[in-house]
């Protein structure tokens, strides 16, 4: 709304104009305004201000948001004089001296009518790039034409594509632009004027916010960029872009707009004090690109200058309007939350007038997050049915896929805005948005879709999804390697942010899975000499992902120096040895001789040995280690070392030549809370993490009880059992059943005890029958039926249908379910189960273990069905992409090839897999 103030209104207005008095009021409080043709002297405008004063005063108002409620526009040559400077500043009205803005001005009316002009000229300019996308002509033969009209029309949208960075992808125009884009090989073909040709083309380009390689190829590229010294500096910026986003590593440091490129490039490889270096002599002049600087500075964990920030959120810093609202849509999120006029902290609080000024004047200006929010919506409505590009990434179009090109999009909005997916703890797109458009993007984009997935730190499902999706893909096999390099140097760079290093943890032991330890290993020396295996304690939250990376980069190095060295490290902690320190030495011991320094370590730990970590580390190498010497510390160990269940059933394997350590072992075990643990208190509360169980069955292969003794372990079981029962009866039907029920694991071992000792018990106790039929009662409640086929039926029961097959498996044999391993070779078959990992591993484990009692003439031709079916998947030529969500396809191939081998047996023979070598 547009005011004129005459001098009546100066004398008059509180009675005259009452409504006009009352809509001002309102409006001083809620917008802002622009003071233009006032000297400031005269006594009438000093009224007027006085009044202004007073209704702001009243209104409550911060002093940060009166600064800008008014802004006096002083149209001279020379700064206002210091006392009218004060007093303006007094009234809370900010000065804007025309001079500094428009230096080439040489009086008072060109600049206030360059200010106007200024103003008014981004409306026009979105206006007229909307009407010339939406009247381009869309027959192919009246663009090659190229009327005059037409021409006009081009050079004036490729002129205001400056100032459309980001437009509208929807509508008329967004349709026009996919016109050219797609008819770009005949505009280039036919009579057209090739520089208008090379316009035409980067306005649609820039328009669609699409990378340039999706267009065009190199060669056209190429031939755009020599159509004039401007186009061959905007084709050069749009290549660089392409060149980043498709993994290259780029050094051009020509302009502010080159550096941009040549940082993303290096963040996108992970080069993180590069980065560093490149940001410290970057000083940009735009507002665009100090945006960009202040964001990817984030990255890196610098501190915010939040006040930088602040400042750099003002709509003379950017040279249209557009940018600004990017600006204050996104800038406010990394500077931290502020407190408002109400007194509330939020990003925004101080900030909500210029945003509600911005969009009552200018409301049809892009808001990124609603644009972003537009384009994922879409994709979600559709289903791609279209093949991955090549290295062109070409696109039709006209039938295009809407998820990937949408998804490739909001990818070259963040680029160029400079959005990262996270700053600090400030997630700028919520992970599950984000693991969408990676999904659809990291095979053509693997670069910068790992690095964008990385900055989420510690989220583990997400990004071992991600890191899955990386190492089951054909499509990137060249690649792992260098990707898993530039993770493991990240891990060394000083500047790599801490969260981006936890991502690694968690996603570095993936892709060793998949890549030949050949092409790491000397990196991962040098991340293993890095770390402080000292400071890592077993079971330490902050620790579990770095130890992973550390076991799984032990287990597959092959350099014998590497894994001697590795090795002698830990040895060497001696007294310091813990359960994590373990599990790096059985991964790096298997198929390892170790030598005399190494064994002198050994024998050292049997010495000083004190805690059931020691022992597991003694245990697991005791071939090197003297056995004697093991039992006996063993049997001098007081009895509470052995309250680690464990411990207790490890050193059972040790008792057949120490009667002595049988008898100590013996009594510890029967007396043992660990007995038939079940996690059920008195009061029929429930723990729901019920710690270690003795596996009773375990036991009893390495330590003979007597017929007492056994009693006094049904007895105890005959408890356990009873608890169960009336804890089922308590909570089975509860919210809290799903996470506290569970106890397969000790039924099956009770089962297995009242069968395995069933003459003794029959012998000693009358009440063995009710007992057995009791346990066998319990243990149908809990898996759900007395039916195990009905179990694999209803498949959200399979994952415990599988433990029950497989405990009376080992009891009975195969033969008794002939029908239940049917149903579990259909599930293979079917491939959709939801524990599909789970059911080949137990095919795998039934037939190495039972394969004379199967039927061969009935499931022969299943196993080479489950082959057959499966081949797709790994073949390279025309390999299928992996889209089992239930299985992991590293185990599915680590079991495939094992069951080939059982085929293979049965003379079965399949070409494919006689020749497969495994890729994990």
């Amino acid at each position: 709304m547009q005011y004129v103030i005459t001098a009546e209104d100066y004398r008059d207005y509180p009675r005259k104009h009452e409504a006009f008095v009352n809509l001002m009021r309102i409006s001083l409080l809620k917008g802002a305004f622009c003071l233009i043709g006032f000297s400031g002297d005269d006594p009438n405008f000093m009224a007027w201000i006085d009044w202004v004063k007073d209704i702001l005063d009243k209104g409550a108002l911060p002093s940060a948001g009166r600064a800008r409620s008014i802004y006096f526009i002083h149209s001279g040559a020379a700064p206002l004089g210091e006392d009218k400077q004060l007093l303006l500043q007094n009234h809370y009205i900010e000065i804007v001296n025309l001079f500094e803005f428009f230096p080439d001005a040489t009086s008072d009316q060109e600049r206030v009518d360059a200010f106007l002009e200024y103003m008014s000229r981004d409306k026009e300019r979105y206006e007229r790039y909307e009407e010339n996308w939406k009247s381009m002509p869309v027959k192919l033969d009246d663009i090659l034409r190229a009327d005059d009209d037409f021409v006009k029309k081009v050079e004036e949208t490729y002129r205001l594509s400056a100032y459309n960075r980001i437009p509208e992808q929807q509508g008329i125009s967004h349709y026009h632009r996919l016109h050219v884009l797609s008819h770009v090989d005949e505009l280039l073909e036919g009579q057209m004027d090739l520089p208008l040709c090379a316009k035409l083309i980067y306005a649609a380009i820039r328009g669609e916010s699409i990378p340039v390689d999706s267009v065009l190829s190199i060669k056209q590229t190429g031939l755009m960029a020599r159509q004039g010294a401007e186009l061959k500096e905007q084709y050069h910026l749009l290549a660089l872009r392409a060149r980043c986003m498709g993994g290259r590593l780029l050094y051009d440091l020509q302009n502010e707009d080159t550096t941009y490129e040549t940082v993303l490039s290096n963040l996108f490889h992970l080069y993180f004090s590069k980065v560093k270096i490149l940001m410290d002599g970057w000083n940009p002049e735009s507002g665009l690109n100090k945006m960009r600087y202040h964001l990817l500075r984030s990255v890196l964990g610098s501190e915010t200058d939040a006040d930088a920030i602040t400042r750099l959120i003002s709509r003379e810093n950017f040279k249209c309007l557009q940018d600004y609202r990017f600006a204050i849509d996104i800038l406010p999120l990394i500077r931290g939350r502020v407190q408002g006029k109400n007194g509330n902290m939020s990003f925004y609080g101080d900030l909500q007038g210029k945003i509600e000024a911005l969009e009552r004047h200018n409301p049809r200006l892009i808001k990124v997050g609603t644009l972003i929010e537009n384009l994922l919506n879409e994709s979600r409505t559709y289903t791609s049915g279209q093949p991955y590009g090549n290295l062109r990434h070409t696109v039709c179009f006209d039938s295009y896929d809407v998820a990937k090109m949408n998804s490739l999009k909001v990818l070259h909005i963040f680029l160029e805005l400079g959005v990262p997916s996270v700053s600090g703890n400030v997630h700028l797109m919520e992970k599950e948005k984000w693991q969408m458009i990676c999904e659809n993007l990291y095979e053509e984009y693997p670069y910068p879709c790992l690095f964008f997935s990385l900055l989420y730190g510690n989220s583990r499902d997400f990004l071992l999804k991600v890191a899955q999706d990386y190492i089951y893909s054909f499509k990137l096999y060249v690649q792992l390697p260098e990707l898993l390099r530039l993770m493991l140097r990240a891990l060394q760079d000083k500047e790599c942010p801490a969260n981006v290093c936890n991502a690694i943890y968690i996603v570095a032991p993936v892709f060793m899975k998949a890549v030949a330890a050949k092409e790491w290993e000397d990196l991962f020396e040098q991340v293993f000499v890095q770390l402080n295996l000292k400071d890592m304690e077993a079971g330490n939250m902050q620790f579990n992902e770095m130890q992973n990376l550390i076991v799984t980069g032990a287990a597959r190095v092959n350099k014998e120096s590497l894994k001697h060295k590795i090795l002698l490290s830990v040895l060497k902690l001696r007294k310091k040895i813990n359960d994590f320190h373990n599990r790096i030495l059985v991964a790096v011991s298997q198929n390892l001789e170790l030598n005399k320094e190494e064994c002198k370590e050994l024998d050292h730990l049997v010495q000083v040995a004190d805690t059931p970590a020691h022992f597991y580390v003694l245990m697991n190498m005791d071939k090197w280690v003297d056995r004697s010497k093991l039992i006996k510390k063993l049997s001098a160990l007081p009895d509470e070392i052995y309250e680690d269940g464990t411990l207790l059933e490890a050193a059972c394997r040790y008792v057949e030549d120490d009667p002595g350590l049988q008898a100590k072992l013996k009594h510890i075990l029967l007396h043992s809370p660990l007995l038939w643990r079940t996690g059920i208190h008195s009061d029929c509360s429930i723990s729901t993490y019920k710690g270690h169980a003795l596996d009773v069955y375990a036991v009893q292969k390495y330590i003979s009880f007597s017929d007492e003794e056994i009693v006094q372990i049904y007895e105890k079981l005959q408890k356990a059992c009873k608890d169960i029962e009336a804890a089922m009866g308590k909570w089975r039907d509860t919210e809290m059943w799903e996470f506290m029920g569970n106890w397969t694991f000790i039924l099956t071992r009770m089962q297995t005890f009242i069968l395995q000792n069933q003459e003794v018990l029959q012998r000693e106790r009358k009440d063995y029958n009710l007992t057995k039929r009791n346990v066998l009662g319990v243990v149908n409640k809990e898996r759900g039926g007395n039916d195990l086929l009905s179990l694999f039926v209803d498949d959200k029961k399979t994952g415990k249908a599988l433990a029950w097959l497989e405990n009376e498996v080992i009891q009975d044999g195969v033969s008794s379910y002939k029908h239940e391993y049917l149903l579990l070779f259909s599930k293979v078959l079917m491939r959709d189960s939801l524990y599909l990992n789970s059911c080949l591993i137990h095919l795998r484990w039934a037939l190495e273990g039972y394969r004379e009692e199967f039927e061969k003439r009935l499931f022969k031709p299943l196993l080479g069905n489950i082959l057959n079916i499966y081949e797709p998947y790994f073949d390279g030529k025309q390999e299928k992409k992996w889209d089992l969500p239930y299985a992991e396809k590293n185990i599915v191939e680590q079991e495939l090839i094992k069951l080939y081998g059982l085929y293979r047996l049965w003379n079965g023979k399949s070409p494919f897999w006689e020749k497969y070598n495994p890729r994990y």
